[in-house]
């Protein structure tokens, strides 16, 4: 099917239940078109390019478009869906985490919560991840996400220098944080 340029940008928005999006991350829905050669996103048919507005609790995407062609929904996940929605099963390509940033407060008052983020690289790492932190004096928490970042709450009652580290693993790589010492005073 040949492309069909319009002279106004179009806005698409898209209507789906969560049975056709089971198994997606909905933060990760695209609107594509086949340019010959691979995927190619349909926000980037406008100059300049549109942006989605994702709506996940309503099960709405809408962006905006400069030309027609044949779409396809597609998200990262066990599974991708095409319109018409059609489930088909696939082997997803699975980015490793490769590196773990770990930071959080460096002084702490004892009996304070203090809150420690880990963020995960690189950006197209796919979810979901288990979080494993550990820290001194602390019993390991251990949590699965489907966010590049997760966070952990610690208290510490008595001073001293307390150590906190994470590992991060998505089924296809891991990576641990460098460690994060912080003073409790």
């Amino acid at each position: 099917m040949e492309s069909f340029a319009f002279e106004k940008p179009v806005t698409v928005t898209l209507q789906y239940s969560d049975a056709d999006v089971e198994g997606i991350d909905e933060g990760w829905l695209w609107l594509k078109y086949w340019d010959g050669a691979g995927w190619a996103d349909v926000a980037e048919t406008c100059e300049p390019a549109s942006a989605y507005e994702r709506h996940p609790d309503e099960n709405r995407l809408r962006v905006t478009v400069c030309h027609l062609s044949e779409f396809a929904l597609l998200g990262k996940g066990q599974y991708r869906v095409y319109l018409p929605l059609v489930m088909r099963e696939q082997e997803a390509t699975c980015t490793a985490v490769e590196r773990v940033k770990l930071t959080g407060p460096e002084g702490i008052l004892p009996q304070a919560s203090a809150s420690f983020t880990a963020t995960v690289y690189p950006k197209a790492a796919m979810p979901p991840f288990t979080y494993n932190w550990l820290a001194t004096e602390q019993k390991p928490v251990k949590h699965v996400a489907t966010g590049l970042w997760g966070t952990v709450a610690f208290t510490w009652a008595e001073a001293g220098y307390k150590a906190v580290l994470v590992t991060v693993e998505n089924g296809c790589g891991r990576a641990t944080s460098d460690y994060h010492i912080a003073a409790v005073r």
